[in-house]
Formats: structure tokens, sequence, C-alpha cells
């Protein structure tokens, strides 16, 4: 990435502006106009910068979506924000149910060489339920989608379930999930996911700036719940397929 004073000072600016805000906890209107991204690749060095700026070990938890405004995108999950079921969390603005895959392999880009779906299903070793935690560092709803890449798609952390070993596809996972609040069933909008074609959109999409996934990563691909508003404390805990389970206790 070819960088002029402008354009580092740009990303430079972004990047300790997202960086604090993860830091405090914070969110901002949007990012001045000075030092807004221009395109998806600068949304995505902006996301490296951040990283870099945190501290965090190397990026092993991500999170994809299969459309977009211009196509498939991913972003890093923060280290200090990844649990494992059974959790415990202080804070917690929103959530969202969804299937998380972890590779057996590397799936690289591969320019001029698309994944196939079954090239994607024979890379997962092992599945689980995830909760994604949710919170924007934009009080603007309507930024433009390099805003939302540099703000890593509003991904505040993660809950992984217990993982089970992969085999086979998973067609229209919907269907088979239970949500509870509290030992109450949570109603959702259902949203039909496609977690392999959502990994496989983006595997053949590229674009971070970490090196792309590697074997051991683990990657959401979609709510199937919507988003849930969960700022009082409770216990959330999710079924799907009488296979795999999820359990997160919200304290603050």
């Amino acid at each position: 990435m070819k960088l002029d004073a402008a354009l580092e000072a740009r990303l430079t600016q972004a990047s300790a502006m997202l960086a604090e805000c993860r830091r405090q906890g914070g969110a901002l209107e949007r990012l001045p106009e000075e030092a807004r991204p221009q395109s998806m690749l600068e949304g995505y060095e902006i996301q490296r910068r951040v990283h870099a700026l945190l501290g965090d070990a190397p990026v092993r938890h991500w999170k994809t979506s299969e459309t977009g405004p211009k196509g498939a995108m991913t972003a890093p999950i923060h280290g200090s924000r990844i649990f494992t079921s059974p959790a415990s969390v202080g804070r917690v603005n929103a959530l969202e149910t969804e299937i998380a895959l972890q590779l057996g392999q590397d799936l690289p880009f591969r320019d001029g060489e698309p994944y196939t779906r079954e090239d994607v299903l024979a890379a997962v070793s092992h599945y689980a339920l995830a909760f994604e935690l949710c919170a924007s560092r934009w009080l603007v709803k309507d930024v433009e989608v390099e805003e939302k890449i540099a703000d890593c798609l509003s991904n505040d952390g993660l809950v992984l379930g217990t993982p089970v070993p992969f085999t086979g596809d998973i067609l229209s996972p919907v269907k088979r999930l239970v949500l509870m609040r509290d030992g109450t069933p949570e109603p959702f909008t259902p949203n039909d996911i496609d977690p392999a074609g959502s990994l496989t959109a983006y595997v053949n999409a590229g674009g971070d700036r970490f090196g792309g996934f590697k074997a051991g990563d683990w990657i959401i691909t979609g709510s199937m719940s919507g988003v849930q508003n969960a700022p009082a404390p409770g216990l959330w805990t999710a079924r799907w397929d009488d296979r795999l389970e999820i359990s997160l206790t919200i304290t603050g």
C-alpha cells in the first residue's frame, strides 16, 4: 500500500481515535472528514493499525459478512474481548447468535483461482455456537461502508461455545435455533444464514491486511437471530440442533 503524507495522516488519525474508543468503551459521532477512509483497502489498513495500537496477540478470530454494498467483508475480533462459554462478561450492549467455523487448514486469497464451496467445507475442522458482542464506535448510523470496515463491522467481542467436529454442510440453520434469556424463550427475527457461503464469499474477495485466514482460526458467519439488545444483567443461553450450546452471564 503506497502512502503519501496525506494518506498517512488520515490513517494515523483514524486509527488513534478508534483505538482510544475501544480502550475507553466510548463512541464518536463519526470520524472527522479528514480522517475518513476513502477505500475498503484504507478501512482494512485502519483495522490493522488499531489492532497494533491495542497490543493484541495475532488475530485468530474473525467475523465475515457475505453481502454489502461493495461485496463480502471481514473484520478481526480483538483478543481482549474473546471469551469461552460458559462466560461471564461485565459490559455488553447487544449480541447476535451465530455459527462459528474453525479452519483445519489455511485459506489464503487466490487471485484468479476462486475457492468452491466444497473447497471451503473441506477446510473446516470444527464448529460451535457463538454470541457476537456488538457495539459501534459511531453514534451516526448511516456511515459509509469504509468507516464500518475501519470499525471492524461493529464487533465488540465474541463468546465461543463448545466446539464439535465438523462434517458435511449447514443448511437453513435458524430452524434449529433455541435462544433463551433468564430461562425464558427470547423472541427474535429469524435470519436464515449460510455459514459456508459467507466464508466462501470472503475468501474469494480478500482484502484484509493480516494475511488472510489461517488453520486454527475461528470465523463467525452472520446472525441467525438479528440483534438482541442486552444492556441489563442476565443469563443468555442458546442451543442448536441439540448439538451445539452456549452460555453467557452478563453482570454489568
